[in-house]
């Protein structure tokens, strides 16, 4: 078709500027000029040869619908039909704008079937969800790789290794106090209710700590 016309439409662009700005906007598209006094601007017969021959089906539908949209229109329109081959289904991408040939209306039309293309969009769509969460993980992993080294595990609070690296930053920013502080008979708590409960009342011990002295 674009061979057929390529001179026509050439002419064309050179006097009507919407001809130009509408075959700049069509690459890779299949293209024809069809008069309104002739035929119907999309058929089936134009069609299918195009993108999956006459093993698709075109909703009758849907063609009534879109010619009426292209003879209605006074610019440029677009619109999506599917043409159906068993369980596959080609997105045909319809394109087409009005003109005026020789006084008699018409439409040049460019079709491209775009299932490919979201086929494409689809797998980059899903591999960026794939890099965003494996991004996210990694970064929860890091950041609770890092609060692991630096806390302990049943109370939260801060251990030795961070006990030791806070000790040196604040000795070398100058003057610095440490308070110690002892349980007694903690053992005894652990020798006659059990570890668990042990383990309940260092719990309990380190909320107590947390609300009541302040941070950093």
């Amino acid at each position: 078709f674009w061979v057929d016309i390529r001179s026509q439409l050439e002419a064309l662009a050179l006097e009507q500027p919407e001809v130009s700005s509408f075959l700049k906007s069509i690459p890779l598209s299949q293209v024809w000029l069809v008069s309104f006094e002739d035929a119907e601007p999309v058929t089936a017969d134009r069609i299918l040869p195009l993108f999956c021959h006459h093993e698709c089906s075109l909703s009758a539908s849907d063609l009534r619908t879109l010619n009426a949209a292209i003879r209605k229109a006074s610019g440029p329109i677009e619109q999506l039909i599917t043409a159906s081959r068993g369980n596959h289904r080609h997105q045909i991408w319809i394109k087409s704008v009005p003109l005026d040939v020789g006084g008699v209306r018409h439409s040049l039309i460019a079709a491209r079937d775009i299932s490919i293309e979201h086929k494409l969009e689809e797998s980059l769509k899903s591999a960026n969800r794939a890099l965003q969460e494996l991004e996210f993980s990694t970064r929860c992993s890091s950041a609770e790789a890092v609060h692991l080294a630096l806390n302990d595990p049943l109370t939260g609070l801060p251990n030795r290794r961070a006990f030791d690296t806070e000790l040196g930053r604040v000795c070398r920013r100058g003057a610095a106090a440490v308070c110690l502080m002892d349980m007694d008979r903690f053992k005894q708590v652990n020798d006659s209710l059990g570890h668990a409960v042990g383990d309940k009342l260092l719990v309990a011990v380190a909320q107590k700590l947390r609300t009541h002295t302040r941070g950093k």
